[in-house]
């Protein structure tokens, strides 16, 4: 059977063989979540695991396996993408809505006690994994750790796993990030020196790219290389790739000093937790994110432990853009606004005129106007170019199978974004070529008030972006309407497109456990 997002994938095989694994683990369940080993939500696609398990290829989403049935959780923004890409074997499980239950509690209702639950300690997070084996084993449940993923035991390059990338980094030039690295070093360390901490871990590959001064081109859409880095106050580790470095990046991470802490040491990515492990013993207080993955916080002793619970600290000075930074961000915003306009100018005389445009075609028109800017790297998303009905889906991508004319009758959705050197953009805007209905008119006037009211709010500086996500609802709430995603988000520079946890929705605070995992 076809889905409008491509063929549905049988996934009866897939399950068997994994289901054959499990057994020879004593594995009564198995939790496979939507990020990778650095908890990036974004990821390669050697990465995807969930989506090779279930077929279902929506950014966010939790399966679980058990010996005879298979269960995805994802939210509102994936329901109907989900109902149309999961196969006969997955249970649909719509997140957040009153009868759909936690994925804690639905193992625990399915398994009952002295039953054997496995994950990942790579791909789950350290609070996530704390929480989720309290409550399994509180309630008789055994949570075990598997060093050696099943999925990547059945998943292989001859059955269509892509190769881990080599692609190479490149360097962020000074005039684009307004900081040194050494500069951004320094003041990492003095934030260490004020947590009593001698070193870190960083695992996060949009850290690790903004700290360094250096983009890759491992992930589409965003420019990150996988890597891991290990920080003291006198040395500077970067697990990486050798094959990804070119002479200039090691020249940028190693110039010419006297002060070997100012000289990035490179070692090979795949030694990274032994030699993590190993330094252990002698490094003195370790500052990790309860964030990072639980594999990476246990390398660390506990004695030696520093839990952060708060975000990292190169997180914060991220979010934060510097000076040169933000006349970049207005530089990407003002050149993407001139292509977005004279791409709609174009769109709305052509259509009006009666000459033939889809959503294909306008995606990759879009794209070419964008391509006329100045340091356009290209897009910052998959495009959703979406006529009518095809709106509803939230992370709609226009294929040849679902291809629709725009024209007079029906509402164009256009959500899309560029990398530029300078900066990141995302923008989203409806239109309509003809005369909108009643209904339209109002529900699209619903969603400017509401932008308006947030936008225009007044608050205490101790208020929560998420405390005020209802002013962008209330006026549709007053109407009966909703919608089933986040009201915004921060976003990067030269970096993924959504940064931070801004204004998500209020329904994501009604999580419990395994119901944190994208």
């Amino acid at each position: 059977m076809k889905s409008i997002f491509g063929s549905r994938v049988n996934t009866t095989d897939r399950l068997r063989r994994l289901r054959l694994r499990m057994k020879a683990s004593s594995y009564d369940a198995y939790i496979v979540p939507s990020i990778d080993e650095h908890q990036s939500k974004t990821m390669t696609d050697h990465d995807k695991r969930r989506e090779f398990i279930s077929g279902f290829t929506g950014s966010a989403g939790t399966a679980i396996i058990l010996s005879k049935l298979a269960a995805l959780w994802t939210d509102g923004r994936y329901f109907i993408q989900a109902e149309k890409e999961l196969d006969c074997n997955w249970i649909l499980m719509k997140r957040f809505e009153p009868e759909t239950p936690n994925p804690d509690d639905w193992i625990i209702q399915s398994l009952g006690p002295g039953k054997n639950v496995g994950a990942d300690p790579k791909l789950l997070s350290y609070n996530v994994w704390i929480i989720l084996k309290e409550k399994l084993e509180s309630n008789g449940l055994n949570f075990m750790e598997d060093s050696s993923n099943p999925i990547d035991d059945i998943w292989n390059i001859p059955q269509g796993r892509v190769p881990e990338s080599v692609a190479h980094v490149f360097i962020h030039d000074l005039k684009y990030a307004g900081q040194t690295w050494e500069e951004k070093i320094s003041r990492l360390r003095k934030i260490l020196q004020e947590k009593k901490a001698n070193g870190t871990i960083i695992t996060s590959l949009e850290e690790i790219a903004w700290l360094f001064n250096l983009r890759g081109n491992d992930i589409q859409h965003t420019p990150l290389f996988k890597a891991y880095s290990f920080i003291t106050m006198n040395e500077i580790k970067l697990y990486i790739r050798s094959l990804k470095l070119t002479p200039e990046v090691e020249k940028h991470l190693c110039p010419v000093s006297d002060n070997i802490s100012d000289c990035v040491k490179i070692e090979d990515y795949s030694k990274a937790f032994e030699d993590m492990k190993s330094a252990m013993d002698e490094a003195g207080k370790i500052l990790v994110s309860s964030s990072s993955s639980y594999a990476i916080v246990n390398l660390v002793p506990e004695k030696n432990r520093i839990i952060d619970a708060e975000p990292s600290p190169i997180a914060k000075f991220k979010v934060v853009k510097n000076p040169v930074e933000i006349k970049g961000m207005k530089n990407a915003a003002l050149k993407d606004s001139v292509a977005i306009v004279d791409f709609i100018a174009m769109l709305d005389q052509e259509v009006k005129q009666g000459k033939h445009w889809d959503e294909i075609r306008a995606a990759k028109t879009l794209t070419r106007f964008r391509r006329e800017q100045e340091a356009f790297q290209g897009e910052s998303f998959d495009t959703i170019s979406a006529v009518g009905s095809n709106g509803a889906i939230i992370h709609y991508r226009p294929q040849v199978l679902t291809n629709r004319n725009i024209n007079l009758k029906y509402l164009y959705l256009l959500d899309s974004g560029g990398q530029y050197l300078d900066g990141t953009t995302d923008i989203t805007r409806t239109f309509h070529f003809g005369k909108p209905s009643e209904f339209e008119v109002a529900a699209y006037t619903r969603v400017l008030m509401g932008a308006i009211d947030l936008i225009t709010s007044v608050f205490p500086e101790k208020v929560k972006d998420i405390d005020l996500d209802i002013l962008a609802r209330l006026p549709l709430f007053k109407m009966g309407l909703d919608y089933q995603h986040g009201t915004g988000h921060g976003i990067g520079h030269f970096l993924g497109v959504h940064e931070g946890d801004n204004l998500h929705s209020f329904k994501e605070l009604n999580n419990t456990a395994v119901g944190y995992m994208p």
